[in-house]
C-alpha cells in the first residue's frame, strides 16, 4: 500500500509541477514587461514634452 501511494504521490507532484511551470513563465514575462514599460514610457513622455 505504501508503494502504491508513493507512486501516486510522485505522479500527482509531477502533474502539478508540469501545470505550474507554464503559468510561472507567463507571470514572469508579464512582470518583466511591466518593469520594462515602467522604465521606457517615462522616457518617451519626456522626449515628447521636449519636442
Amino acid at each position: 500500500i505504501a508503494a502504491f501511494y508513493g507512486r501516486e504521490l510522485r505522479t500527482v507532484i509531477k502533474t502539478v509541477t508540469s501545470m505550474i511551470e507554464p503559468i510561472m513563465i507567463v507571470l514572469m514575462g508579464v512582470l518583466v514587461g511591466f518593469i520594462a514599460m515602467s522604465i521606457i514610457l517615462p522616457i518617451f513622455k519626456m522626449s515628447s514634452v521636449v519636442s
